[in-house]
């Protein structure tokens, strides 16, 4: 049997503060921060949203 969580969790703030966690998490990470200054980089360098997506 699955247990779906406490019923808290399950309303509109706490459904709300999910993505906001998410994206937070995603914030911090080292490789995602590393790959954020290569985008400049290629950006900044006139390098299309296709040619960066290829080189990451």
């Amino acid at each position: 049997m699955f247990d779906l969580g406490t019923p808290e969790y399950f309303t509109a703030e706490a459904r709300q503060q999910g993505p906001a966690k998410l994206k937070q998490i995603a914030a911090g990470n080292a490789n995602n921060q590393k790959a954020k200054k290569v985008i400049n980089l290629l950006s900044k360098n006139g390098k299309s949203l296709r040619e960066i997506a290829i080189r990451i």
